[in-house]
C-alpha cells in the first residue's frame, strides 16, 4: 500500500524545499526594493539581485545533478 514511500529521494525533496524558501525570500526582497524604493537605484539593485539569484539557482541545480549523494552516505548510517 505504501510502497511508493521506499523510493522517495529525500535529498531531492530537501533541495526543492530550500529552493522554494529561497525563492520566496528573494521575491520579498525584490518586491520591497521595487515597491518602496525611491528613484531608479533600488530597481537596478533589484534587477541585479534577481539575475544573481537565478544564476545561483542554476549553479545549485547543476551541482545537484552532477553529484552522487549516495556516495556521501549520510542518509544510511
Amino acid at each position: 500500500m505504501f510502497s511508493f514511500l521506499t523510493n522517495i529521494n529525500l535529498s531531492a525533496i530537501a533541495l526543492i524545499i530550500v529552493l522554494i524558501v529561497f525563492a520566496i525570500n528573494a521575491f520579498f526582497i525584490v518586491y520591497h526594493l521595487t515597491r518602496f524604493g525611491i528613484g531608479t537605484a533600488p530597481k537596478i539593485i533589484a534587477l541585479i539581485f534577481v539575475v544573481g539569484c537565478m544564476f545561483m539557482v542554476l549553479i545549485i541545480i547543476a551541482l545537484y545533478v552532477g553529484l552522487t549523494f549516495p556516495s556521501f552516505n549520510f542518509l544510511n548510517p
